[in-house]
């Protein structure tokens, strides 16, 4: 996320904005592990703000083996604009993608819990002290969207690109019948 856990031309940027290192004191890279972790008995897809929106990063958490999506977030730096709403809609569809349920906790923006359908189970309000409680399933099953996504991608890609190509080839046609 550039200007949040990482700042691109950092030394160059550095000469000019002294405040990075002050404010930004150092870049987060991305773990080369797939998020997921083992905590007691069980598997937990594990993420942060931002990777909510990647599928990539949701998938790998699936492929090692995810029982439930958790999405620790600060929404600090998004107070009194869409982000926060935004993002957990997101956490909402993944829900529904995986077949997961998805707690999300914050420090400062929405915290809840949704179940595998993207029911909202609990919500706190936000910029509020609260605790929240909610028994959550554990699920193991890969959905079609867990099993197709990835080819699926890939094929709209190829369409894309198949299809950008052909209206290119189309118009060069025309415009060589023109002259």
């Amino acid at each position: 996320m550039p200007f949040g856990e990482y700042v691109p031309f950092r030394k160059q940027a550095g000469s000019i904005f002294n405040r990075l290192a002050r404010d930004i004191p150092r870049d987060m890279i991305a773990g080369d592990e797939p998020g997921a972790m083992t905590i007691a008995d069980t598997r937990i897809g594990d993420t942060i703000c931002y990777d909510i929106a990647y599928d990539s990063v949701i998938r790998r958490a699936m492929d090692g083996g995810a029982q439930l999506l958790v999405v620790q977030t600060s929404n600090a730096a998004f107070t009194g604009t869409s982000q926060p709403e935004q993002q957990w809609d997101i956490s909402r569809l993944r829900a529904i993608e995986t077949g997961r349920w998805v707690v999300v906790p914050s420090t400062n923006g929405i915290s809840g819990a949704v179940d595998p359908s993207g029911h909202v189970v609990e919500r706190a309000p936000m910029h509020q002290p609260a605790t929240i409680s909610t028994t959550v399933t554990l699920a193991a099953s890969r959905t079609p969207a867990l099993v197709i996504g990835r080819y699926l991608e890939w094929l709209l890609v190829i369409v894309g690109v198949g299809a950008w190509w052909v209206g290119t080839r189309r118009r060069n046609q025309n415009q060589g019948d023109e002259q």
